[in-house]
């Protein structure tokens, strides 16, 4: 599919896969922790899973091809790594709502702990498979369908290890309030929500206090590297920073959008 951009400001390069996401819901919450490449493996397979209909709950996929939407050579290495992700699928789970009536019969429900995978496996010519709980199956064919740019696979978490989620979260962002005035900006306290790799401002505050080289420089050298925008940082309604907002103190950056 095309889109003409992805950000106000933002310069699209190569295409965008679709994907169908319940994940990137504000009301849905990953219960154990996934490394980047976990992320870009469950990713990929739900792009698959969407491009070929969603009609089943197993999803199938080859190595060779993740390998090439990913830009990987060590065919060894990324077997071992991806051995490693199809076993954090496994043992997974999510926490979600879910609303049912409408007006004053409106009630929530919520569902806790819900395994995404019942099995996953590689086998020995390199063919992944993972099979989808029934209820994760469900809801994933009740989910909207995202475009999700392919940078997303290309990212290199170690040289960026904030990359792939911030722009993730920006290509949900954009998504979810497609036509509204915010479309096009998001805050930068949403976005270090979604970064764990950098340290809080409290734990930095009762440490060394370098919140530049420990908060600001990580971040814009994370987003300086993502090739499918470019970005400035803008107030409210995309209002230019003042010249004393040039500055730049971290009470000043948290306080931002990016544009």
């Amino acid at each position: 599919m095309t889109i003409d951009e992805l950000l106000h400001q933002g310069t699209i390069s190569g295409e965008f896969v679709e994907m169908q996401t319940p994940l990137s819901k504000d009301n849905t919450t990953i219960l154990s922790p996934w490394t980047v490449s976990t992320s870009q493996l469950f990713d990929r397979l739900i792009v698959e899973f969407t491009e070929t209909g969603a009609k089943s709950r197993v999803i199938t996929l080859s190595l060779d091809d993740y390998m090439q939407s990913r830009g990987l050579k060590d065919r060894k290495e990324t077997r071992k790594q991806v051995k490693s992700d199809l076993h954090t699928l496994r043992t997974s789970a999510v926490s979600f709502k879910e609303y049912s009536g409408k007006g004053k019969k409106r009630q929530e429900v919520a569902f806790t702990d819900v395994n995404i995978a019942e099995a996953v496996g590689i086998d020995r010519n390199g063919k992944l498979m993972l099979t989808l709980t029934p209820s994760i199956y469900e809801l994933l064919k009740q989910s909207y369908v995202m475009p999700l740019p392919q940078e997303c696979q290309k990212i290199n978490s170690k040289r960026n290890p904030n990359s792939y989620n911030l722009l993730r979260k920006i290509a949900e962002h954009k998504n979810m309030n497609i036509g509204k005035p915010n479309e096009d900006i998001i805050s930068v306290a949403t976005l270090l929500k979604c970064c764990p790799a950098i340290p809080s401002y409290e734990r930095v505050k009762n440490s060394d206090r370098h919140f530049t080289q420990r908060i600001i420089d990580p971040f814009c050298r994370d987003m300086d590297a993502l090739e499918t925008i470019s970005w400035e940082f803008c107030n409210t309604n995309n209002v230019p920073l003042t010249d004393r907002q040039l500055a730049m103190s971290y009470d000043v950056f948290s306080k931002l959008n990016d544009s």
